[in-house]
């Protein structure tokens, strides 16, 4: 999932996407938690910036997908999360939600509003993003962004209502099952809140597990297209009372 026009700064942003959780079993599954597992979600603050960026590039070293699509090898993005999930965190046209366990964080949700990130955040975001990968893994990403854009683009009444996902994980050793769709679930309420009733996403289409996970939480799965080496997906799930 993911929101956001990051082309309006210098060719692009972070990357806008949906990714599924990566806790044992199936993702985000309806296993019970353990006694004295139960898991608290909040909104992560600038404080958090660092455990969640090392999470992200714990989950994130080997997923092919997203690596094919971008063009990151694991350094790029170990750069990518240390300067994406501050501006995430700080934006207030951006959702970042966090589930801890035992006072540890073990999963993210990252949603992004019409208006993320505004010019000069996504400026100094794609300033910092440069200075630490260089001109070459830049320039991938920017075309990274191009295309998801316009693969996530939607009519313009609808956009002040899409709460986007950008990015979903879980980390793998989290003990109590259900994180994902709880971290899903806990986004659509706040955004719901704001009146953002559409929800969208952009995913591995060729991830059978993860395409389920979506499927039961609501979401229809679009017509699978070609970005990179990889087919991708986009995906969107509307509120009883949003427009069609």
């Amino acid at each position: 999932m993911r929101e956001t026009t990051f082309e309006r700064a210098a060719g692009g942003t972070p990357p806008l996407a949906a990714r599924a959780p990566h806790a044992r079993g199936v993702p985000g599954g309806n296993s019970a938690p353990a006694a004295g597992c139960e898991p608290r979600v909040r909104r992560l603050t600038a404080r958090d910036a660092p455990e969640a960026a090392r999470l992200a590039s714990e989950v994130f070293r080997e997923n092919q997908f997203y690596r094919s699509a971008i063009g990151f090898d694991a350094e790029c993005f170990d750069a990518y999360w240390t300067t994406f999930i501050p501006l995430a965190v700080s934006d207030p046209h951006a959702l970042s939600l966090g589930v801890e366990r035992h006072g540890r964080l073990v999963g993210i949700l990252v949603l992004a509003f019409e208006g993320f990130p505004s010019r000069p955040r996504a400026l100094r975001f794609m300033a910092a993003l440069a200075r630490a990968i260089g001109p070459l893994p830049l320039l991938r990403y920017a075309r990274f962004v191009r295309h998801y854009e316009s693969a996530m683009r939607r009519p313009h009444p609808e956009r002040a209502l899409e709460a986007r996902g950008l990015w979903l994980l879980v980390s793998r050793e989290a003990g109590c099952a259900g994180l994902g769709a709880r971290l899903v679930r806990a986004g659509w309420d706040e955004a719901a809140r704001s009146g953002r009733t559409i929800s969208t996403g952009f995913v591995d289409a060729g991830d059978r597990r993860l395409l389920l996970f979506y499927r039961r939480l609501g979401f229809d799965i679009g017509t699978p297209f070609s970005i990179g080496a990889v087919a991708a997906a986009t995906i969107v799930r509307r509120a009883p009372e949003a427009p069609c």
